[in-house]
């Protein structure tokens, strides 16, 4: 668990309205598609250019998808979510 908490911190986001979109794209796929691990939409959302994010993920993950005989829908705990850069700096000098 600590090790999951871990990886997602060295995903950058620079802004927060970046971040909210972000988050909001998270939400979405983790709707659509909730048999994937929360940390490889991350990754995926993270390595694209904004403009197409969601839509090159959304393709990414339908493409590579098998059909699965059980899925479970997750929500998103609050610690998967994006973080701001003014976030992180912030915890930091709290640390």
């Amino acid at each position: 668990m600590f090790a999951r908490r871990a990886s997602t911190s060295s995903i950058n986001v620079t802004d927060a309205s970046d971040t909210a979109k972000l988050n909001d794209d998270l939400v979405r796929l983790n709707e659509i598609f909730p048999n994937q691990d929360v940390e490889t939409l991350r990754r995926k959302l993270s390595n694209c250019s904004s403009e197409t994010k969601l839509y090159v993920v959304t393709d990414a993950l339908l493409k590579a998808s098998r059909a699965t005989k059980s899925i479970r829908p997750t929500e998103l705990q609050d610690w998967e979510r994006f973080r701001s850069e003014h976030y992180k700096a912030s915890v930091k000098t709290l640390l």
